[in-house]
């Protein structure tokens, strides 16, 4: 069997539900230790990533939110600066610098903050790590646990570190590109990036986490066209004068 072969048919293991006692298999023979593996197929392919392979299925097949990768290895280009705003496991990061870009992924959870981290240890691509929340000030905010590590929610007030996407880039390159992911806190990474968006004029993926926020996002962005991706809360913005 071609490694190509192999890739779809453990795609299809970790997709179909027919399949599920088969993954069950598969579970116990992995078990629950970590495991340094490589992206086997999309944008990300190639690249080292520590597992739970019973879990984490999505990344080491590559198969991870497609749509996203998609956008990213349309509209990222080599030497552009890329944010990646709530890395999460850092996916989007391996991405964008697959495909040349210099990346900041801002995460604000620490336990996932150190997944990053021993992300950027297998690997040797240009992606720095900012361990805050992403914000419209530097007053600081609070993490609220959700039911999973990509389910947090981010609340005004406490010692949590926050930065401003403008402080960021201070005097440096502007972004070209910007994926933000922050369970519900995306109009205050906007209102944070005034000048980023303003002066770099990037192409940004914003999740959106209601109906009024995706309204508010398109009014934070002028001379932009927004459209829905995939989803309805799954936001592509363009500049006007980049169509």
């Amino acid at each position: 069997m071609t490694r190509g072969r192999a890739v779809v048919v453990l795609q299809a293991l970790a997709r179909s539900a027919a399949l599920r006692p088969v993954r069950g298999v598969f579970n116990r023979v992995v078990g629950s230790r970590p495991r340094v593996v490589r992206v086997r197929s999309g944008v990300a392919r190639g690249v080292r990533m520590e597992l739970d392979l019973r879990e984490e299925k999505a990344y080491w097949l590559g198969h991870y939110e497609p749509v996203v990768q998609a956008l990213i290895g349309e509209y990222v280009r080599p030497g552009m600066v890329a944010y990646d705003v709530g890395g999460h496991r850092g996916f989007f990061s391996l991405c964008a610098a697959r495909r040349g870009a210099a990346v900041t992924v801002f995460e604000a959870s620490g336990e996932n903050a150190a997944r990053i981290r021993r992300t950027l240890e297998l690997n040797a691509l240009p992606i720095t790590l900012v361990e805050a929340a992403v914000w419209d000030s530097d007053a600081g905010v609070s993490i609220v646990p959700g039911a999973s590590s990509s389910e947090f929610r981010v609340v005004e007030g406490g010692e949590l570190k926050t930065v401003t996407l403008d402080q960021v880039a201070g005097d440096g390159p502007l972004p070209g590109f910007i994926k933000i992911d922050v369970e519900g806190a995306e109009l205050r990474v906007l209102a944070g990036a005034r000048r980023v968006v303003g002066a770099g004029r990037p192409v940004i993926v914003c999740e959106a986490h209601s109906d009024a926020a995706v309204s508010q996002i398109g009014d934070l962005l002028p001379g932009y066209i927004v459209t829905s991706v995939g989803h309805p809360w799954r936001l592509l913005a363009v500049p006007a004068e980049r169509r």
